[in-house]
């Protein structure tokens, strides 16, 4: 796979073309594709991650745009660019267990449930939060919205065995 992060590449707008040019050629060698989704710094304004992901959904079509981050605060938005998009996929690293207890909790859990589990991929984001804690965390998020074994199987293994499948 090969990643692209806004702000750690202080990648704008008037980059995108370039970009766009690499993963044409991502896509021509079947390399999933990721953007960070994560929203934060003082950069967060400059440097729109899910407008990159928006504009390179718009031209690639056949090979896996992962979100990763699942979009942080703007995981509705992700969400709806997954929805509209058969090839773009969310992850939960980081973002999930950082926004328990907090009202986009509630919006993770509503995309995780509106995408009915599919395109959903858990990431632990080790060695930035422990393991074991990202791992409890998932579960007890899982069980306070009430998801099923089969929609929990899907996020934590299932979803990311039909990620690379689709290459």
């Amino acid at each position: 796979a090969i990643i692209f992060n806004s702000y750690l590449q202080n990648i704008s707008s008037v980059d995108f073309p370039k970009i766009l040019t690499i993963c044409k050629y991502a896509e021509e060698k079947k390399i999933i594709i990721c953007i960070d989704g994560s929203y934060g710094t003082s950069k967060m304004f400059e440097y729109e991650n899910l407008k990159l992901a928006a504009y390179i959904s718009d031209n690639i079509t056949k090979t896996p745009i992962v979100i990763v981050h699942g979009g942080s605060c703007n995981v509705i938005k992700a969400m709806l660019l997954a929805l509209d998009k058969k090839n773009v996929w969310l992850d939960t690293s980081f973002s999930l267990p950082y926004y328990i207890g907090s009202s986009i909790e509630i919006d993770f859990a509503f995309a995780l449930k509106k995408m009915k589990a599919e395109k959903i991929l858990y990431g632990s984001d080790h060695p930035y939060i422990d393991l074991d804690k990202s791992l409890s965390t998932h579960y007890n998020f899982f069980n306070k919205y009430k998801f099923n074994e089969k929609e929990i199987e899907k996020i934590m293994y299932l979803n990311s065995i039909d990620l690379f499948s689709v290459q």
